[in-house]
C-alpha cells in the first residue's frame, strides 16, 4: 500500500507536478478551501470537476505521475485484458474523450504481439456504422502503442444483466437487432467478429447498443489473415459460454454464422440471466456446444412469446447450415419486436455500473434479481447503496491498480498477457482429449453391437 499523502503543502507539491490543474485552478481550490486536511481538498477538487475520482485516489496514494500518455489526460482504468490495459481518456486540447487501448511496453518487441495489435486497429477502422464502436486512430504515444477508440457513456449487457435482472422480451429484441445489424457491417467489410457476447455489447444512454472489441475478429481473405491462423493453432479463439462449436474445433475456418450463434446465445442470457450451459470446466463447456442445446427458454421464461423462442432456437442451431445465413437476417426476423421505439433506459443503470469494460474486479456470473413481470420493455432497478469511499490510497495489485505498468508498481502486464493463452490451450487439450475419447469408443460400441447381434443369430 502505498503511503498516503499527509499534509496541505505536499498535496499542493503533488498536484503541481502532476500536472493534472493549472496554476490557476490551484490557487482558486486553495482559496476557496482553507482546511489543512487533503481529503478536503481532493474532495473540492473532484466536485469543482478539475481530477476524477481516479485521479484522487492515486494523488492521495501519493502518486504524481502516469495521468498522462502523449496528449490524452488518462481520466480512469476500464479495464486489463491480455493484450494491455485499456483507459477512459480525454484529449488535453480537444477535450472530447475517447477510451485508449494500450499495449504493454514489454511488448514492444515482440513482432507478433505488435503486428497482432495494429491488425485490430486496422479491423475496427474498416468498420463504420451506428452499432459498431469507432476506431479513430493507431500508434505511438510516448513509449506506448495505441488504438484511439470511441467512447460510449453506457453500460455493458453483461454487466446490466448481472446487476439489474433480465430484460423483457421487446428490450432485449431491441438490442440482439442493433447488435445484428452492426454484425451485417463487420461482415460487409470481410470480417468475422469471433468473441461476440454481452460484455461485448454496450448500452448507451440514447437506448444505442454497439459492437465493441474487434481484437480477435478474422479478414475472409485468407491471404490477409495469416497471422490469425498462426494464432489459432494451439488455443481457442473467443469466449467458452459463447463460442459457436464450429468455432472451438477450428478457429480459422468459421464465418459470419459463428458470431450468429453467439450473439444468439448472447439472447439466451439476456432474457434469463444465465450462461447457457452451467459446466464449470472450459472443456466441459466446449463439449456442451458440441452436443446439447441448453435448457429450455420458455421453461425459464414463460412470458417470453414462443415466436421469438423460435428465432433464438435457429440463431443457436449446431450447423452453421441451420442457422440464419446472414446477420440481416436476424434483424428481418426481429423486426415484429422492435417496430415501437423503446423508451429510454433508466438512468440508474448508468450511475452505478456505467463504463464499456467489465468491472474491476468482475462482476458475478449470475444476477441478484430477475425481472419477469415487465410490460414496459424495462428491467426493474435494484438500490443496491453501493458507492465507493471517496478517497482511500490505492492498492498496488494487479486488480485495485490496473495502471500499475505506467507508474512503476509491482505488477507486470506481460505477466498477465502470457498467463492467459496457456490456461486456454489447458482447455482446448482437455476438449481435445473428450472428442478423442468419443470418437475411439463410438467404433468400438457399434461394433460390440454388431458382433452380438451376430452371435444370437448364429445360436438361433
Amino acid at each position: 500500500m502505498s503511503a498516503t499523502v499527509q499534509t496541505r503543502s505536499g498535496l499542493v507539491q503533488l498536484l503541481r507536478e502532476s500536472g493534472l490543474v493549472t496554476s490557476q485552478q490551484l490557487n482558486h481550490c486553495l482559496e476557496q478551501c482553507s482546511s489543512n486536511d487533503t481529503n478536503a481538498i481532493l474532495s473540492h477538487l473532484m466536485m469543482s470537476g478539475l481530477i476524477t475520482e481516479y485521479q484522487g485516489r492515486e494523488l492521495y496514494a501519493g502518486r504524481n505521475k502516469g495521468f498522462f500518455i502523449g496528449k490524452y489526460k488518462v481520466l480512469r482504468p476500464l479495464a486489463m485484458g491480455g493484450m494491455g490495459v485499456i483507459l477512459h481518456c480525454e484529449h488535453v486540447h480537444m477535450h472530447h474523450q475517447v477510451v485508449l487501448k494500450l499495449l504493454p511496453r514489454e511488448l514492444n518487441d515482440d513482432k507478433s504481439a505488435t503486428t497482432r495489435f495494429y491488425r485490430e486497429a486496422r479491423a475496427a477502422a474498416a468498420v463504420k456504422h451506428p452499432n459498431v464502436v469507432q476506431a479513430f486512430d493507431v500508434g505511438q504515444e510516448g513509449n506506448w502503442h495505441c488504438i484511439v477508440m470511441e467512447y460510449v457513456d453506457g453500460v455493458n449487457l453483461h454487466r446490466l444483466i448481472t446487476r439489474y435482472g433480465v430484460l423483457s422480451e421487446v428490450r432485449a429484441a431491441h438490442y440482439i437487432s442493433q447488435a445484428a445489424a452492426g454484425l451485417q457491417c463487420i461482415m460487409t467489410a470481410g470480417l468475422v467478429h469471433r468473441d461476440l457476447k454481452p460484455g461485448n455489447l454496450v448500452l448507451a444512454k440514447d437506448n444505442t447498443v454497439k459492437v465493441l472489441d474487434l481484437g480477435l475478429a478474422r479478414f475472409l481473405d485468407q491471404r490477409s489473415d495469416d497471422l490469425t491462423r498462426q494464432m489459432d493453432d494451439e488455443t481457442v479463439l473467443g469466449t467458452a459460454d459463447f463460442i459457436s462449436p464450429e468455432q472451438a474445433l477450428h478457429s480459422h475456418d468459421v464465418d459470419i454464422r459463428a458470431d450468429i450463434y453467439s450473439l444468439g446465445m448472447s439472447f439466451y442470457f439476456l432474457l434469463t440471466g444465465r450462461f447457457p450451459f452451467k459446466d464449470q470446466t472450459v472443456a466441459g463447456k466446449l463439449m456442451a456446444h458440441q452436443t446439447r442445446m441448453p435448457k429450455a427458454l420458455l421453461s425459464r421464461r414463460p412470458d417470453v412469446s414462443p415466436q421469438l423462442d423460435e428465432i433464438i432456437t435457429k440463431m443457436i442451431q449446431k450447423k452453421p447450415a441451420q442457422r440464419y445465413a446472414t446477420p440481416q437476417e436476424v434483424v428481418d426476423a426481429l423486426d415484429p419486436w422492435t417496430q415501437v421505439p423503446l423508451p429510454l433506459p433508466d438512468p440508474e443503470w448508468f450511475t452505478s455500473v456505467s463504463g464499456m469494460f467489465p468491472a474491476l474486479p468482475a462482476t458475478p456470473d449470475r444476477p441478484t434479481k430477475t425481472s419477469l413481470s415487465d410490460t414496459t420493455g424495462t428491467v426493474t432497478p435494484i438500490k443496491t447503496g453501493h458507492a465507493l469511499p471517496v478517497l482511500e490510497p490505492a492498492a498496488e495489485s494487479q486488480m485495485d491498480d490496473p495502471l500499475a505498468a505506467l507508474h512503476g508498481a509491482h505488477y507486470s502486464l506481460s505477466k498477465a498477457s502470457k498467463e492467459r493463452p496457456a490456461r486456454r490451450s489447458t482447455g482446448l487439450e482437455q476438449y481435445r482429449q473428450m472428442i478423442l475419447a468419443v470418437a475411439i469408443a463410438l467404433p468400438i460400441l457399434v461394433l460390440l453391437g454388431v458382433g452380438l447381434w451376430c452371435f444370437f443369430q448364429w445360436m438361433g
